[in-house]
């Protein structure tokens, strides 16, 4: 049976394989067939660079290139690679000044100009056979991208390192210096165990899809990589046994320097931004598609069916104003097909930030890639890649379903590097003290009560703002709503109101989007049929500054019914509709997920969400459904990364809920929602597994009321009691659905797609 976190991959995987349908295969990248590109990148290595450059110089597969860049070496690092490239012509040396592996790997990949990529380190050797295995491997398996092999161990002195606690599991056997690492991938991603090691190759198309090495990953940079190849391509163990590549393990390392370099430790940070990255692929993207001719316009149709089929969006349909689209969390794409690229024109000046701009023909390329353009992708059978700038053209594929995958993948790309480089370079929302951000998908009867109570609220000394986020900007009902307030708060408070569009449905992508807009560094979400008091905001601001490692403070909610109260709200039923009153008299901070705060009155720093890549999507309501649990697994993400989770009772709001939501259908889905969030959240591994099926079978068969349920009569009562009990029956449903598809799923060798 599955681990729960391989199983946690693989239902992502296969999701993720419903929407590209594994069209990625058949997009064909620029590469010179059968020439392997190795680069090596090397700083002050002059005691093994040697070593590391014979074992290339002995490889049984000579159709190979080696880019040897010298990072800043301040010993004989240089001239000993200089030495050797006067020796074999095979070898090019770059001279730079120091940059790390990150940058120095990228360069060195944009050089290259095989079909088959690797690096290595000069600490490192490949035994002979390592190139000629590999190649034939991937030969053997066309639609695998990146393959993994075993290796051996070595000491400082370059003899086999036995009976050393390094890869202790994966010795085979064990105290041996033979690794065998684990030959099923669906772990990398969820559990942190970079196994892949240092033996592996990869077509050039995953270069071209994926761009480069993380410049913010210095030490966990091929981690990031290979997960990145995982989620989004093929990834799998070599099909054969034999160890191929000697690891060297010695003081001077990066992996001996693991406690001085913070490698471990860092870890935890990329692996809530990958588990964002996983989010994020099985999101809408919302796409633009322009034609020039005829062949080009059948194209377009055919790529047009493939957005909607995937389930994302196209502008036109529902969208809007792309000059109020937020960056970073919404992915932009923008294709224009012509038949001549000679006809191609710039892209519109309109795009929403960070939009990827592809230029896409069926008709034979014309030079390189226009100015302008992101991409460049020829579509149609049997055409070649043809090498421009690196990573920008040409492409080939067969089919618009090979167009929309591979500009869909460069999009994702392009956008998580953004938002790595905006939580690399600090941006907390600076400008402002303060951002409250109020969702909304309908002109909600309290909606103008909600914006206004956040615009006439004062900061002492600061300033904040409103972003109010459209998430039905197709509805002429809600727009007409949104301009009545803008030009309403304009009269009382110029400039203070902003609108935002997010056209991909959900409260969680409307937040997100909320959070991409805001200029404030600390950012307070307030529902759309909630009332802020005065001073909401400035308590806020005062307690995030008194409490610097705190990263998310929840206030209470406080219900407040229609007159006369509705017959369906029983005593201690307010939960139902979000009241949220904690035992806390003042500021508290809590440890514990359930302590976790939620719902109307919810405040975070910008710089905490941002790094944990904001709020999960395939959490919170979609249009009336009763889904939630955004702000909790929200906090458990910010936990992870030591943040302070706090609960402040001093910023209580009102939630002023409209009568026509105060039904027995709203207590029965609150109630199985709740349920099966909770669940949701275990299986996604955010939250412990504590409870199996058989302790739901007896939760199902108990016939005892729970009579500390408030209820006026035993008719609601007994509504409760068996909304509990059909709850429980859809929980033990999805319970006995994972347990049979961990075994199911289970294997060996192989893969997920």
């Amino acid at each position: 049976r599955l681990s729960w976190y391989a199983w946690a991959f693989d239902r992502y995987r296969r999701a993720r394989l419903e929407i590209t349908r594994g069209a990625e295969r058949r997009v064909v990248a620029p590469g010179v067939p059968g020439l392997v590109s190795i680069v090596l990148p090397v700083f002050d290595g002059e005691d093994l660079v040697r070593e590391a450059l014979d074992s290339i110089l002995a490889q049984t597969w000579e159709n190979w290139e080696l880019i040897a860049i010298d990072d800043g070496s301040t010993d004989g690092t240089g001239a000993i690679l200089d030495e050797y490239a006067r020796r074999d012509s095979r070898i090019r040396v770059v001279h730079q000044e120091n940059r790390k592996i990150p940058r120095t790997l990228s360069r060195g990949f944009r050089m290259a100009r095989g079909e088959y990529l690797t690096w290595t380190s000069a600490d490192n050797r490949l035994k002979p056979g390592f190139l000629e295995k590999m190649v034939a491997c991937l030969e053997r398996h066309p639609d695998w991208d990146m393959i993994y092999a075993n290796l051996d161990i070595i000491g400082e002195d370059g003899e086999p390192l036995r009976g050393s606690e390094w890869y202790a599991g994966y010795q085979v056997p064990p105290g041996s210096e033979h690794i065998h690492l684990p030959e099923d991938p669906r772990e990398l991603n969820t559990w942190a165990n970079n196994f892949v090691g240092a033996a592996f190759l990869y077509r050039s198309r995953v270069a071209w899809l994926l761009g480069d090495y993380s410049p913010h990953r210095f030490t966990a940079e091929d981690y990031d990589y290979w997960m990145r190849v995982n989620e989004m391509l093929v990834l799998r163990h070599a099909d054969f046994d034999e160890p191929v590549y000697e690891y060297r393990f010695h003081s001077r390392s990066l992996t001996a320097r693991d406690e001085e370099l913070g490698i471990t430790r860092d870890r935890e940070k990329l692996m809530v931004f990958d588990d964002h990255r996983r989010d994020a692929l099985l999101t809408p993207a919302l796409w633009t598609v322009r034609t020039l001719g005829e062949r080009s316009a059948r194209i377009g149709e055919e790529l047009e069916a493939r957005v909607r089929a995937a389930g994302h969006v196209l502008a036109g349909e529902g969208s809007s104003d792309p000059r109020r689209l937020p960056p970073l969390f919404l992915t932009t794409v923008h294709v224009a097909i012509v038949d001549r690229t000679g006809e191609a024109d710039v892209p519109p000046a309109d795009l929403p930030p960070g939009c990827l701009k592809v230029l896409a023909t069926p008709g034979p390329v014309d030079g390189p890639v226009p100015e302008g353009w992101d991409l460049g992708v020829t579509v149609g059978e049997g055409r070649a890649a043809e090498r421009d700038v690196p990573y920008r053209g040409w492409l080939s594929v067969p089919d618009a379903g090979a167009l929309f995958a591979a500009a869909e993948i460069r999009a994702r790309e392009g956008r998580f590097s953004a938002l790595e480089e905006a939580i690399a370079s600090g941006d907390g929302g600076q400008e402002l003290e303060a951002s409250v951000i109020v969702c909304t998908h309908r002109p909600v009867e309290p909606l103008a009560e909600a914006v206004f109570s956040a615009v006439g609220q004062d900061l002492a000394g600061g300033a904040h703002e409103v972003i109010l986020v459209n998430n039905s900007p197709g509805s002429p009902a809600l727009e007409t709503a949104i301009s009545e307030l803008v030009a309403r708060a304009e009269a009382e408070r110029s400039g203070i109101l902003r609108v935002v569009h997010c056209p991909v449905p959900g409260l969680s992508h409307a937040r997100n989007a909320g959070v991409a807009a805001a200029r404030g560094g600390v950012l307070l979400f307030l529902d759309d049929d909630a009332v802020a008091p005065p001073g909401w905001v400035s308590t806020a601001v005062r307690l995030f500054r008194d409490h610097p490692r705190t990263g998310i403070i929840g206030g209470h909610i406080r219900l407040v019914p229609p007159d006369p109260p509705p017959r369906v709200l029983q005593p201690g039923w307010e939960r139902y509709w979000s009241q949220f009153l904690t035992g806390h008299e003042s500021y508290t901070e809590v440890e514990n997920w359930w302590e976790y705060p939620w719902g109307a009155s919810w405040c975070a720093r910008r710089r905490t969400l941002l790094e944990i890549g904001g709020f999960r999507c395939r959490y919170g309501r979609v249009g009336d459904d009763f889904s939630g649990g955004e702000e909790v697994i929200a906090a458990v993400l910010a936990a992870r990364l030591g943040w302070g989770i706090a609960v402040a009772p001093e910023l209580e709001v009102e939630h002023r809920v409209v009568r026509e939501r105060y039904t027995w259908e709203h207590v029965r889905k609150t109630i199985i929602a709740g349920t099966l969030v909770n669940y949701q959240a275990q299986r996604d591994l955010y939250l412990p597994l504590w409870e199996g099926p058989w302790s739901t079978v007896k939760k199902i068969v108990s016939p005892a009321v729970d009579r500390t349920v408030g209820a006026r009569t035993a008719g609601a009562r007994i509504r409760h009691w068996l909304y509990r009990k059909e709850a429980w029956i859809e929980l033990l449903r999805r319970q006995l659905g994972d347990r049979r598809g961990r075994a199911r799923r289970a294997w060996g060798r192989g893969g997920v797609g």
